[in-house]
């Protein structure tokens, strides 16, 4: 379910065009703006009270709109395009901070895939991809490898 909002449509617009995630592969979740963030959770009410209203989808910057990495984990497979595929050498690089190599048709923000599970947002630029995990998960995944 999407709530009218502009923000929450140019969300929409901003994942399908750069990741493929068409709304028929979403059904189920819903959307709504939140202190000028698009939210994203459970469309059915649950009459719990809640402290947060999901996890963010995507945040708006003044340099454009960034997906965050647990939306990105949420939406997993049904990225269909602008995904990094890496090995662990390349897994652990990013983890600590560093860049890898790849080319690409256009820069932005990517998900990275390890071992077929996206675990996170990038951003590719001059042939180069950042990790934009954030750092207390990215130590926590190093641990686990």
């Amino acid at each position: 379910m999407l709530q009218n909002s502009e923000k929450v449509d140019k969300a929409f617009e901003y994942v399908e065009n750069r990741f493929g995630v068409e709304k028929e592969d979403i059904e189920g979740l819903g959307f709504r703006e939140v202190s000028g963030d698009v939210w994203v959770s459970s469309s059915e009410e649950s009459g719990l009270e809640a402290e947060t209203y999901g996890i963010r989808a995507i945040r708006f910057m003044d340099i454009g709109l960034k997906p965050t990495t647990y939306f990105l984990q949420l939406l997993g497979e049904k990225i269909k395009h602008n995904d990094v595929r890496v090995d662990e050498k390349e897994f652990k690089t990013l983890l600590q901070g560093d860049m890898i190599e790849r080319k690409m048709d256009e820069k932005g923000y990517v998900a990275i895939v390890y071992d077929g599970r996206v675990f996170g947002c990038g951003f590719y630029m001059d042939e180069l991809v950042s990790s934009r995990v954030p750092e207390g998960r990215a130590k926590e995944l190093l641990n686990t490898l």
